[in-house]
């Protein structure tokens, strides 16, 4: 699986893994022009997320075959960032992200001003 999308969402998948955001996740299908994950969301749920060149979108698999990401059809709009799709699908998803800004923030207070 060695494609710029395969790769781009790999890449995407795991900086929101990094912070928790998500659970675990793996590649199951790539082709020239797309790639598609199984992505556990903090819910408990897994959805399959696919990134074409026209963006990412949930789908949903025609029979279950993980060979093919031609065969998996969107079911939901297209957003051009992971982050605008989790928010989308995962409330816990946003409240993690708001944690941890609101952690990044206190570290920053917390530290010495330089003047």
């Amino acid at each position: 699986m060695s494609t710029f999308c395969a790769d781009e969402l790999q890449h995407a998948l795991a900086e929101e893994s990094s912070t928790a955001a998500i659970g675990p996740f793996h590649l199951i299908a790539s082709a020239p022009l797309g790639a598609t994950a199984a992505v556990t969301l903090l819910e408990g749920r897994t959805i399959r997320i696919a990134l074409t060149t026209n963006g990412y979108s949930i789908v949903a698999d025609d029979n279950d075959s993980d060979t093919d990401a031609g065969r998996y059809t969107a079911t939901a709009p297209t957003f051009e960032s992971i982050d605008q799709l989790l928010r989308s699908v995962s409330s816990m998803y946003e409240e993690r992200r708001q944690q941890a800004l609101i952690a990044a923030l206190e570290s920053v207070s917390d530290r010495p001003h330089m003047y």
